[in-house]
């Protein structure tokens, strides 16, 4: 789905059965990801509040980013039901941020066309990922590198099964 106009998604509390989400690709002008989950997303103690599992449901999500955006938006901490996590075409973006670990339920992490990318979490947030299974790398040439067997980031992947890097 395009969403050239869009400038903000809202309402998500009440989407408690959607199973599957694609996010994107969006309007290139938007500075920032247009995701609005609670009044208070913004704020940073709400995301680690005991507020009730957003969109407790999901198990796919697929994000798309462009050329303005640096990072995946931090609200996707709070997807904690997640087993698969799709991130496109954010080139800007030159490390996955440390909350990560957090998704503890990933089983399949796919990181595509995200050229500048060369960095994962710390490996201690990597190995919080116990139920990940599968890593696909594709059309990411810094990760591509520092993921190959001899790269530096080759500790922090290791334990997983099935890694594609392409």
């Amino acid at each position: 789905m395009y969403c050239e106009g869009l400038q903000a998604l809202q309402g998500f509390q009440f989407l408690t059965a959607l199973q599957e989400l694609l996010l994107g690709p969006f309007s290139e002008e938007l500075n920032d990801f247009p995701l609005t989950i609670s009044a208070n997303d913004d704020d940073a103690s709400s995301l680690q509040s005991k507020n009730p599992l957003i969109l407790p449901c999901l198990r796919e999500l697929c994000i798309h980013g462009w050329a303005a955006l640096q990072s995946p938006p931090h609200h996707l901490q709070r997807f904690t039901t997640l087993k698969a996590l799709h991130i496109w075409n954010f080139s800007k973006l030159t490390e996955l941020p440390e909350w990560l670990g957090n998704l503890t339920s990933l089983e399949e992490l796919s990181i595509r066309e995200c050229k500048n990318l060369s960095h994962l979490p710390s490996k201690e947030q990597m190995q919080r990922l116990t139920l990940l299974q599968k890593l696909v790398i594709y059309h990411c040439p810094g990760l591509k590198e520092s993921c190959s067997r001899d790269g530096e980031e080759w500790p922090k992947i290791s334990h997983i099964p099935q890694i594609f890097i392409y």
